[in-house]
């Protein structure tokens, strides 16, 4: 089977770099490299991790060589060196492979933040990309990195959208097998929600159905929000249509209408977008908001709806243990205590605040008496 295996392999390989030479290079031989045309005649392994990423469909084998090879001389890859580079392009780092990942693999960082919608410097961006992507191909051939989309300290509007897609591109036709994933750490979002994924409803037998949105407002504008549902006759949600100021919060309490039962089906959608600082915040005003935003302005999060069973009384027998819980006993604890230390943040905070307000208190006390003994003294003397 192995044998097999190899055979066919060697096979699919031979063809490829028959039908490419034939059909490609003997045409126009100042298409591509010659570098690159020699490379693809004798390392076996960059011949089919281009089979492999195309399933060992050579048709679509000899396309994806064709455009890899065109882009390929286009940036000079085999030419780049740090020289090639800005110095400040290399010294900002912008772009760097840096440590492993648990499973080994090179981590690939990528700072956001750095990135900012230029086209004057789009090229300089692309080539150091490339230059750190063949100088790894060529030491380590074949070992997969994991790119690290490192998006903290950055806008929304300031993602260059752009240079993300080269990319991700870079990874699906210019150096296929080498992707073994991409994490996105601290993307921005305008608004925090909680709960983040699934809004947690009680069974009609425990009669606690309503259930509780929390939306904070991380960013330095007030943001206009809107909640959605797949089934809109099934609940009742206040607010629906809202605002929220810069670092203030807002509970948004969604309940069944009557006697309607909750789905595993059902899906809330919450849209958001910053508003600009001289907009009003009234209905008339939100609704020609949301009509005028553009798309690309509009976050989205979404949400599934899951139910709680109630806690049934249990017998437990000598056999039973107190700590092998059920998996719903634990998640409903889980969620108890999410709740519990939710209540327990807003209570820290309020406590803060308080603390604040008593020192201010006390600063203007003590001004208002120093205030009024230098008055008496000046009076009487």
């Amino acid at each position: 089977m192995a044998e097999h295996h190899a055979q066919n392999k060697a096979k699919l390989i031979s063809e490829t770099r028959r039908r490419f030479e034939t059909e490609y290079v003997t045409d126009k031989p100042d298409k591509y490299d010659p570098r690159d045309v020699e490379r693809l005649q004798q390392d076996d392994n960059w011949v089919e991790s281009y089979l492999l990423w195309r399933h060992s469909i050579v048709d679509e084998t000899l396309k994806m060589l064709d455009e890899s090879f065109q882009w390929r001389k286009e940036m000079c890859v085999n030419d780049l060196t740090e020289s090639s580079i800005p110095r400040w392009l290399l010294e900002i780092g912008s772009i760097y492979l840096h440590g492993y990942d648990k499973e080994g693999n090179k981590l690939f960082w990528i700072r956001v933040k750095y990135h900012v919608k230029d086209h004057k410097t789009m090229l300089d961006k692309k080539k150091l990309i490339a230059f750190w992507l063949e100088r790894y191909a060529k030491r380590e051939n074949g070992k997969p990195v994991t790119v690290m989309f490192d998006l903290s300290e950055t806008g929304i509007n300031s993602i260059d959208m752009d240079f993300v897609r080269f990319i991700i591109n870079c990874f699906k036709v210019y150096y296929p097998k080498y992707l073994s994933k991409m994490v996105i750490f601290d993307m921005p979002w305008i608004m925090n929600g909680d709960p983040a994924e699934e809004l947690y409803f009680g069974s009609t037998e425990s009669g606690e159905k309503k259930t509780l949105i929390v939306l904070t407002n991380v960013t330095k504008n007030i943001v206009a929000f809107k909640v959605r549902t797949t089934a809109p006759e099934k609940y009742r949600v206040k607010p629906s249509n809202s605002s929220c100021d810069p670092g203030a919060s807002v509970d948004i309490v969604v309940s069944p209408h009557g006697g309607l039962t909750v789905s595993a089906q059902d899906r809330f959608l919450i849209m958001a977008a910053e508003m600009e600082q001289s907009s009003g915040t009234g209905p008339a005003e939100l609704t020609q908001f949301w009509k005028e935003v553009p798309r690309n302005k509009v976050m989205e999060h979404r949400l599934r709806c899951h139910i709680v069973e109630s806690s049934k009384p249990t017998t437990l027998t000598l056999k039973d243990s107190a700590f092998n819980m059920s998996d719903k006993t634990s998640e409903d604890l889980y969620l108890q205590l999410n709740r519990l230390l939710e209540s327990n943040r807003k209570l820290e905070d309020q406590v803060q605040r308080c603390i604040w307000f008593q020192q201010l208190l006390l600063s203007l006390t003590m001004l208002l008496l120093a205030f009024v003994i230098s008055f008496f003294y000046l009076l009487y003397s």
